[in-house]
């Protein structure tokens, strides 16, 4: 039987706004896309500039090795960075652009600046690196991160490449992880989860500028597996692992992080899928 993984879904206020639509659910008063601005994606890593920059890392870390686990729709390496000290320690599992159109989780500290950061030879780094072992997956979705995909795009905003929520063949790869029909989604599964002894798994997404939970605008949401399948422990155990974050989120000046419940209770969805006893 599989190791119970503890999942948890971190998202931030970062407007993803490459797409002319907005939810309807919004209740806050954050800023939002009318389609009357103009959004800029020049700016963002391309997939090419991220393989690079892997490579190079990789290169120049000693502790670092980079693997291929698979391969997109559109034939792009799907990338593993792993820093693996002692198969005994824990092991985290850092997950990044499941949606292509939510490209802050991979250039921020969420995976390239973080790989970066864990290049440096701190005593802290050197620490975390003896008694943790880290795998990162970034741009897991680099299809819909680069617009390269089967369907139109007329209703996108951006004036430099489109970003998609999905990947070429319009599925969305985070309600993909009981069945599996995408490359990426098998490419996760069989080279990742199943290979290795994960023990938490945290997933990076963006949330819109205007969520509102408890009647209060949120910055910020700390979501937690919420199936009914998935077994009372493994939900309590996700809770502490929200809570440990819940202070380093908090003291970034935040408004309001949302805390612990997953709004779906879809078994599809990465939170609660990754969570489930096999």
């Amino acid at each position: 039987m599989k190791k119970k993984i503890f999942t948890l879904t971190l998202s931030a206020v970062i407007a993803s706004s490459t797409i002319a639509w907005v939810p309807s659910f919004a209740q806050g008063n954050g800023p939002d896309v009318n389609g009357k601005e103009t959004v800029q994606t020049a700016m963002l890593t391309t997939y090419d500039e991220m393989s690079n920059f892997l490579v190079k890392e990789n290169q120049k870390q000693e502790s670092m090795d980079l693997e291929v686990i698979g391969k997109t729709k559109k034939d792009r390496d799907i990338y593993l960075v792993k820093y693996i000290t002692n198969p005994e320690n824990p092991t985290i599992l850092f997950l990044t652009q499941q949606h292509g159109n939510e490209a802050l989780t991979t250039e921020g500290a969420l995976a390239l600046d973080y790989i970066r950061h864990l290049g440096s030879s701190s005593q802290s780094n050197q620490e975390l690196l003896e008694n943790v072992n880290i795998l990162i997956v970034p741009m897991y979705n680099a299809d819909g991160a680069m617009g390269d995909v089967n369907f139109e795009l007329e209703n996108y905003l951006a004036s430099g490449r489109h970003l998609t929520r999905y990947n070429a063949d319009r599925l969305d790869l985070n309600r993909d992880h009981v069945n599996k029909v995408a490359p990426e989604t098998k490419a996760l599964h069989e080279n990742v989860i199943s290979k290795y002894d994960i023990d938490f798994m945290i997933d990076f997404h963006h949330q819109g500028t205007q969520e509102e939970y408890d009647g209060k605008p949120t910055s910020g949401s700390l979501l937690t597996p919420q199936s009914s399948e998935v077994k009372q422990e493994v939900k309590e155990q996700s809770k502490k692992l929200a809570t440990v974050l819940y202070p380093g989120l908090e003291a970034k000046g935040w408004s309001h992080v949302f805390k612990y419940d997953e709004p779906t209770q879809n078994p599809n969805v990465a939170s609660n899928a990754m969570a489930l006893p096999i």
